[in-house]
């Protein structure tokens, strides 16, 4: 069985960093009056026991928490062409080999390429391409309640990086605030007139390519210091210099694994995307956060080296491609408090991948148990406990440019959700923007008076535990509906119903040549 190590620290309000996160809450009575106005219906109307849905909005950068660094925070043009934003990153180097390099005892100091030879050495470990090194310097438990923690903490020094990259390593990861020493340490030597001493790894990816993950968390729980795989995929922000990362360490993988090709069935978070929800991305370019800066560090602008951009984001947590815990639904499920989407266990968001095309029917009518029976029969399966089953219905291909992408698609009935629960499925996916039909569909059904099809699905979740993938894209790109992967591990967002997920399907490939983990 896949053994998950959560290697991520939890996004919170108030969190020991140096500047803050906004994670505003919406309780279920509010999303109900919201639902009301929206609908033009009163509440006592709405068939939902006077409560509807958790809902949060965050604003934070896409540089806190555990996060990715994409080659646009380091520089616009890197090694003579164009710097990738992290929505344009190839995703099959963030899934690989890890190593995890043991430096826990030293304080605040810096590691040489001196200090990784002879870890290494001890190690009797010879990297290899691809793999990606993590520096455990002690830090992740700090993050809850030592406000010190932006002066503590070792960090690499530019020769270290040149001497990974110089090897086949293209992407490092670390439990401290940054790869670099603690800023306070920088800045120091800055004004001590050591210009060399200030962000050198950051230097040196914006003259090479290269990334890296900050403020991890939970490393020594990694049970080997080698033979394990890493997960590093970021929340797809368009156009962002970064973004948070439900880093992973991964064990016992399936044997069909060792080599896959990875799609990618995430859809974006984006400025003024044809979702009901609002995002704002605003993105600060090198000159900007160079007069930011000077301006900390009380020098010219001259002074300052310009590197790449840095991104404020606003954004609900259902945007682009997301996860609805059982939290999201109610207070409580079966009778116990609700699961939020940080206490979501990670094997619910690994498993076999079963994709159902319900796109001929009718958008109006609910996608029930006859018919699911009839997509597997189709396709000659039957489901097992542990798959996740994605529907296909027709609406991601209306995600990009299309006003109505919210009330297109289909949603599955009550008896079509509880036939999948039923056979030990905890993961439904689906192209469209509810899991439940369109709104307006269930809004006119309503209107006639039938009250049970107004959001069965959602009222099923406060009954039967489970989670929803909701708003996936590129399902066409799968091909065979079956002998897939699918790996989507939430953002984790204390206490929220609702958690950002980079989605992606693993497809087992025959023959020669190296997989992601492939060893």
């Amino acid at each position: 069985m896949t053994e998950f190590y959560d290697l991520s620290s939890t996004i919170r309000n108030e969190p020991m960093e140096r500047a803050p996160v906004h994670i505003v809450t919406s309780d279920y009575r509010a999303t109900l009056r919201e639902l009301s106005r929206s609908l033009g219906m009163p509440v006592s109307e709405l068939p939902l026991d006077g409560l509807f849905a958790a809902d949060e909005c965050a604003t934070l950068s896409s540089h806190f928490g555990t996060h990715l660094d994409a080659p646009t925070h380091y520089g616009d043009v890197i090694e003579g062409v164009p710097a990738e934003s992290v929505d344009e990153m190839a995703l099959e180097p963030l899934l690989t080999h890890g190593v995890k390099v043991d430096f826990s005892d030293r304080g605040v100091s810096l590691i040489t390429e001196e200090d990784l030879a002879g870890a290494l050495r001890r190690m009797d470990y010879d990297l290899r391409a691809g793999d990606l090194v993590i520096t455990h310097v002690g830090m992740g438990d700090r993050y809850d309640d030592d406000p010190g923690i932006a002066l503590l903490g070792a960090g690499m020094s530019g020769a270290a990086v040149e001497w990974l990259l110089d090897r086949g390593v293209g992407i490092t990861a670390t439990d401290s605030m940054t790869a670099d020493m603690p800023i306070p340490w920088m800045e120091e030597r800055f004004r001590a007139g050591d210009r060399d001493a200030y962000f050198p790894v950051h230097t040196v990816g914006g003259r090479r390519r290269y990334v890296h993950v900050e403020k991890a968390r939970g490393l020594e729980r990694l049970p080997v210091a080698i033979g394990f795989g890493v997960s590093a995929l970021p929340i797809k922000l368009e156009g962002a210099s970064g973004a948070w990362t439900r880093f992973c360490g991964l064990r016992a993988l399936p044997a069909a694994l060792e080599r896959a090709v990875i799609v990618d069935l995430s859809q974006p978070i984006r400025n003024v995307s044809m979702e009901p929800q609002v995002s704002v991305i605003e993105s600060h370019g090198r000159e900007r956060r160079r007069r930011q800066w000077a301006k900390h560090l009380g020098v010219p602008v001259g002074e300052v080296a310009a590197r790449g951009s840095w991104d404020l984001v606003t954004a609900s947590t259902r945007a682009g491609t997301h996860i609805e815990a059982p939290l999201r639904f109610g207070p409580s499920c079966a009778g116990q408090d609700a699961r939020p989407i940080d206490e979501v266990p990670l094997d619910w968001c690994f498993g076999p991948g079963v994709l159902l095309d319900v796109r001929g029917g009718a958008g109006e009518a609910g996608i029930d148990e006859a018919e699911i029976d009839r997509a597997l029969e189709r396709i000659g399966h039957r489901l097992s406990p542990g798959e996740i089953v994605i529907l296909r219905t027709g609406a991601g291909e209306r995600f990009d440019g299309d006003p109505g992408f919210a009330a297109a698609g289909r949603g599955l009935t009550r008896g079509g959700l509880l036939s999948l629960l039923r056979r030990g499925v905890t993961m439904v996916g689906t192209d469209a923007e509810l899991l439940d039909r369109p709104l307006p569909a269930m809004a006119a059904d309503l209107r006639r008076g039938e009250h049970e099809s107004f959001f069965p699905v959602h009222r099923l979740a406060r009954q039967i535990e489970h989670c929803q993938l909701l708003k996936l894209g590129n399902l066409g790109a799968l091909g065979d509906p079956t002998g897939f992967f699918v790996w989507a591990p939430p953002i984790k967002l204390e206490h929220a119903g609702s958690g950002w997920a980079r989605a992606i399907a693993l497809i087992p490939r025959q023959g020669a040549g190296s997989g992601w983990r492939s060893r």
